[in-house]
């Protein structure tokens, strides 16, 4: 199998989808995680992903790479952590499950990745320092997005915007995970 293009997904509905190309290392597109509104039982709105866009941007991308044998996608894996609410673990659970069913049945090559070893991949490990809380939040994705416009110089437009950390970091996961099939190939 012959990778000609990676697909990166940072998932969240903050999260976006980002395509390289694996032999020039270039990003072609990235874009924002599509979502929608949605009324709940108890008529209260939620911010959801919105499945069959989601769908539509997966399928261009690879149609753009002529098909599914000549892409993989990588996704950031995600795990609970201590003090997470039941409600935002079901959530955050759900939507990294739709991407890695949708990824899945579309013929790809599919992979996770852990947010460490792509952020180790970018030296964006210790990012934060000695910070804490919302304001180590924030130091973390500045420094992808700047980690993304340092990569991808012609496509930094891309990511100015505080709110292009998820642009940022889907770039910066294909990006890990081209590095990785320089450093060993993937398998037929």
């Amino acid at each position: 199998m012959t990778i000609s293009h990676i697909i990166g997904i940072d998932p969240g509905l903050s999260g976006a989808i980002a395509l390289i190309q694996a032999d020039t290392g270039e990003l072609f597109d990235v874009t924002d995680m599509p979502t929608r509104k949605h009324v709940k039982a108890n008529g209260k709105k939620e911010t959801v992903i919105d499945v069959p866009a989601l769908a539509e941007t997966i399928d261009d991308y690879i149609d753009h790479a002529y098909g599914p044998d000549h892409v993989a996608i990588v996704i950031e894996q995600q795990s609970t952590r201590p003090g997470l609410a039941a409600g935002s673990v079901f959530k955050t659970g759900y939507g990294y499950g739709l991407l890695v069913g949708y990824a899945t049945g579309s013929g790809c090559h599919v992979t996770t990745i852990r947010p460490q070893d792509w952020k180790a991949t970018h030296n964006l490990i210790g990012a934060g320092g000695d910070l804490k809380g919302a304001a180590r939040t924030r130091a973390i994705k500045t420094a992808s997005r700047e980690a993304a416009m340092a990569r991808f110089p012609h496509h930094a437009c891309m990511f100015w915007r505080i709110k292009d950390d998820g642009r940022a970091e889907a770039a910066l996961i294909a990006d890990a995970y081209l590095r990785s099939l320089v450093a060993r190939p993937v398998a037929a």
